[in-house]
């Protein structure tokens, strides 16, 4: 079962062009907003105001107001393309806003989007630095009983962007985490001239139906979060199950241009607060 194509989403999801009109919009949104068709205007949901501020910048995420009562926040996203420009917007309901802590770790996730990444660098032993995420991991009291096994024993030595790697390693963890605490989480890593393969995987035996993943709010956000970063890196993601068992499978394309100094394999303090701060994050309850 694939989980993160736009159809089988259990939330609103729409795309409009920059005069406002939908020139997409998904089976779960017409379902809910019966109204709103292709070529209506996303006005009727989202205020003139909101949406001409943000689609100002050339790309841009946020968390917005909504007219919606039921779904009453937004995930906005402003892409540009090579010929065209349009803004995205998945509806959310107050199953995400729950408490005050949730939302704070939401709008702090989401702020990853638009913080700009390191420089990528040369030299990274991708292994060993999964590794020292996976440990920080789990020298949080909270997360100690978790065994995460890495498969790979080669030197993978590889050029990519250090802070990226760190984000979705840790976005990973809490989704596999959240479908079945109990499984061990395997990753395995792979390297070629032109990329970096890495597979996280977890059994889900304490879940009967696949399509629990896309009914819990916590999860599904960290879905979300993990594609749009992914889009935006030009990684290719894929999330789907198979014989009792969850894949997030990577394709992160080696980077052209790089920092001219060579990584050193140290997880430093700079490394160790950037990751605390994900896990922070990415924590939702």
């Amino acid at each position: 079962m694939i989980i993160e194509n736009n159809e089988s989403r259990k939330l609103p999801f729409i795309i409009t062009n920059m005069l406002s009109e939908i020139i997409y919009i998904n089976f779960k949104a017409k379902q809910e907003f019966s109204s709103l068709r292709e070529k209506d205007s996303i006005y009727e949901k989202i205020s003139e105001d909101i949406f001409r501020k943000n689609t100002m910048y050339r790309e841009k995420l946020d968390i917005v107001d909504t007219k919606d009562k039921i779904y009453f926040k937004a995930i906005m996203r402003v892409l540009c393309g090579s010929f065209s420009k349009t803004s995205e917007f998945l509806f959310l309901n107050n199953e995400y806003f729950k408490n005050d802590e949730n939302i704070d770790k939401i709008k702090e996730m989401f702020s990853f989007y638009n913080d700009r990444l390191s420089v990528a660098k040369s030299g990274v032993d991708i292994g060993k630095l999964i590794n020292d995420v996976c440990n920080k991991i789990t020298s949080e009291k909270e997360y100690s009983y978790k065994r995460i096994k890495l498969l790979s024993e080669n030197n993978s030595v590889a050029s990519v962007k250090v802070d990226f790697l760190e984000m979705i390693v840790v976005a990973t963890f809490f989704i596999l985490n959240e479908i079945d605490f109990k499984s061990d989480i395997e990753i395995e890593e792979s390297i070629s001239f032109n990329n970096i393969k890495i597979s996280i995987s977890s059994r889900n035996n304490l879940v009967i139906n696949p399509k629990y993943i896309l009914e819990n709010p916590a999860m599904n956000i960290r879905i979300e979060f993990l594609k749009y970063m992914c889009e935006k890196e030009g990684v290719e993601v894929k999330i789907d199950q198979h014989i009792g068992k969850t894949f997030v499978r990577f394709t992160i394309p080696q980077a052209k241009y790089t920092a001219d100094a060579l990584h050193a394999n140290i997880f430093d303090n700079i490394q160790d607060q950037r990751v605390k701060k994900y896990i922070s994050a990415f924590s939702l309850k």
